[in-house]
């Protein structure tokens, strides 16, 4: 199996960029009646920003059920091999593009790839091969209509539900305008282009702040967590294949619940290691929040015992006799609830 490249841009570029006009001219040749060309510039467009990554036998299954007469099935390979010189939201990359001994691949052998994907997000680290593992083995999610599928032609599209439209008003009342910063709308939408790339709440907390949000209190990030996992849940990602994970759940329950975690982000854990926080507060409110499955509840609880082991002299609270009432208000011993 070719090496991932982690932590450096691909040795071959993504391809040359050519003008709208060359293209065009390209496409006549295959020859592509214009509009066949745009529908398919949408197709591409659209699985980019549904899938992630699909490779092109997918995409060609996708687009021929939603448009069976529209092109054949060499003029859809041959449409790919002009489209790699597109200037869009998506690449179309072989393994030569893809990895450090990546052979050059055959037309077929591609894949769409949204570019998204091809930047580094954490530790530097380019986010295509993690969502290609977490694809493994999943079928491609198809939406209802044609439509469904063309509206993800906007790269900023989700899918709204209940539980997004909750946690977009939560993140809008907290947004604090600062300069340079970018405005509420785009904040948003980058938030949500975070989250369809990689769930990791630790990077989303580090946009979260960066964006110019803000949690004000313990009872905040609570909220938080539990806004966000409910949206997650009902979110197509792109390590789904299109799929929420309520919907993989389903198909998979064991394989799916087995590893779901949730992190406290850096900046937090900041706020939480030098006493800014209360971490008390914190951990009653997790005690009591709801949560899909009680790992998550453990991990988070698991991370504040580590936070409370490491902080220093200076940010800890008295020794705690362990028949004292706790410090987190709950009226009960600290030897049976946060000292257990």
């Amino acid at each position: 199996m070719p090496d991932k490249k982690n932590n450096e841009i691909p040795v071959e570029e993504i391809p040359d960029i050519y003008d709208r006009r060359t293209l065009n001219q390209m496409y006549r040749e295959i020859p592509l009646k214009d509009t066949t060309s745009r529908l398919l510039r949408k197709y591409f467009a659209a699985m980019a920003n549904l899938y992630g990554i699909i490779p092109l036998t997918e995409a060609y299954k996708i687009a021929k059920h939603f448009s069976p007469r529209s092109f054949s099935e060499e003029e859809f390979f041959d449409f790919a091999e002009i489209a790699r010189h597109e200037d869009g939201n998506y690449g179309v990359l072989g393994a030569e593009n893809l990895y450090t001994d990546g052979r050059p691949s055959a037309p077929r052998d591609r894949e769409i790839v949204n570019l998204d994907l091809m930047e580094p997000v954490r530790t530097d680290k380019i986010a295509y091969y993690d969502t290609k593992e977490f694809q493994y083995g999943k079928t491609y999610y198809i939406p209802s209509t044609k439509e469904d599928l063309l509206a993800y032609m906007d790269e900023y599209y989700v899918e709204v539900t209940p539980e997004y439209t909750a946690f977009d008003r939560f993140l809008r009342a907290h947004y604090v305008p600062k300069k340079k910063i970018i405005g509420v709308d785009l904040a948003v939408k980058a938030l949500f282009i975070a989250i369809r790339i990689d769930v990791d709440m630790n990077t989303l907390m580090d946009d979260f702040a960066l964006y110019g949000f803000i949690l004000r209190d313990d009872d905040d990030f609570a909220r938080f967590a539990e806004l966000y996992q409910n949206h997650v849940n009902n979110a197509r990602l792109f390590s789904n294949c299109g799929y929420t994970p309520n919907e993989i759940r389903a198909m998979q329950p064991t394989e799916y619940d087995k590893n779901a975690t949730i992190s406290i982000g850096k900046n937090m854990r900041a706020m939480l290691e030098n006493g800014e926080l209360d971490i008390y507060d914190l951990r009653r409110s997790i005690m009591e929040q709801e949560f899909p499955n009680e790992r998550m509840r453990d991990s988070l609880l698991e991370q504040i015992d580590e936070i409370l082991a490491g902080r220093s002299p200076s940010a800890k609270s008295k020794k705690i006799g362990r028949n004292e009432p706790c410090p987190c208000g709950s009226g009960k011993k600290y030897k049976k609830c946060c000292g257990h």
